[in-house]
């Protein structure tokens, strides 16, 4: 297996964003998309439903792990190089942690997203990274200031 148990649990704990032990469609929705802007969110939600073995509509760890087993016995291995990252990548995340489609993320936003952001950014406290890239201090992250902050963290290409 590419992944061996302890990284599962990372990668499950990182994608459960409210720590409720098991997977959201949501969730689901807000890691694919932080990773590619190239699947819609209907095969996100079919993906999802063929997840969820259980029909529950959450995904607990063994189905997680079951499905990322069989997915890695068919050749696929965890990304190793993600410095590169396209700007239309960074929009689209910029988006779907802005929830309330404001245009600028709030610190509550940015604190739901908080897995999220610290495990693709590499960034440990949310509060003091929105406090530093607040570069006009108005409480919120404007795009240009999201973007901006992740400089040094990964290469933005167009």
């Amino acid at each position: 297996m590419a992944q061996n148990n302890e990284e599962l649990h990372a990668l499950f704990k990182s994608i459960d964003t409210d720590n409720s032990g098991s997977l959201s469609l949501p969730e689901v929705i807000l890691q694919l998309k932080s990773i590619t802007d190239d699947i819609s969110e209907e095969n996100i939600e079919t993906i999802f439903d063929g997840i969820d073995a259980s029909g529950d509509k959450v995904v607990d760890f063994e189905e997680f792990k079951s499905v990322l087993t069989a997915v890695s016995e068919k050749g696929w291995n965890k990304l190793t190089n993600v410095g590169d990252i396209k700007e239309v990548e960074v929009k689209a995340l910029f988006n779907l942690i802005d929830k309330d489609r404001s245009g600028e993320l709030s610190l509550d936003e940015a604190r739901q997203a908080c897995k999220l952001i610290q495990a693709r950014f590499k960034i440990t406290k949310v509060d003091d990274w929105m406090d530093k890239v607040d570069t006009n201090k108005d409480g919120s992250l404007s795009y240009e200031e999201f973007k901006h902050s992740l400089d040094g963290k990964m290469a933005i290409i167009n």
